[in-house]
């Protein structure tokens, strides 16, 4: 059995309101992700999604209960999903920004990221500068 992915997106038009069109941007992304596994078909909401890691050429989708893997890449994936809400930390994983608890440099200058259920990801420096973007949009500082 082979399993695969299948997005539903939102076709939209562009709004002239700039308020309007930020609010078409965010609907522009998938709220759920629907997949076979296992012999059933899933709908899955992004908001369960902890994080995703990649694993050649699939992708594994982790949940609170659950993983499942999914013929996918991570960039296809990743452009499907809100960048408010999830942010790629590294070449081989996403995050669900709602489930992460802090981001701390190890003593090689080296990044992890810490969810709060415990589990630990790495996060290259190339990446890094997303966080730094990323608390410039939602104007928070870093000390």
């Amino acid at each position: 059995m082979w399993p695969y992915a299948v997005f539903a997106l939102c076709d939209r038009e562009v709004p002239v309101n700039q308020a309007q069109k930020r609010t078409s941007d965010r609907e522009a992304y998938t709220a759920r992700i629907v997949f076979k596994s296992r012999g059933r078909i899933l709908f899955l909401p992004v908001t369960d999604i902890r994080w995703i890691a990649a694993e050649e050429n699939y992708v594994r989708i982790c949940t609170d209960r659950e993983t499942h893997l999914l013929r996918q890449t991570m960039t296809g994936l990743e452009q499907k999903l809100d960048p408010q809400m999830f942010l790629r930390v590294h070449r081989s994983a996403i995050v669900n920004l709602q489930f992460v608890k802090e981001v701390r440099t190890e003593s090689q200058g080296d990044f992890v990221v810490h969810l709060v259920n415990g589990h630990k990801l790495s996060m290259s420096r190339s990446y890094h500068s997303r966080l730094g973007n990323l608390l410039t949009r939602s104007s928070v500082r870093v000390a």
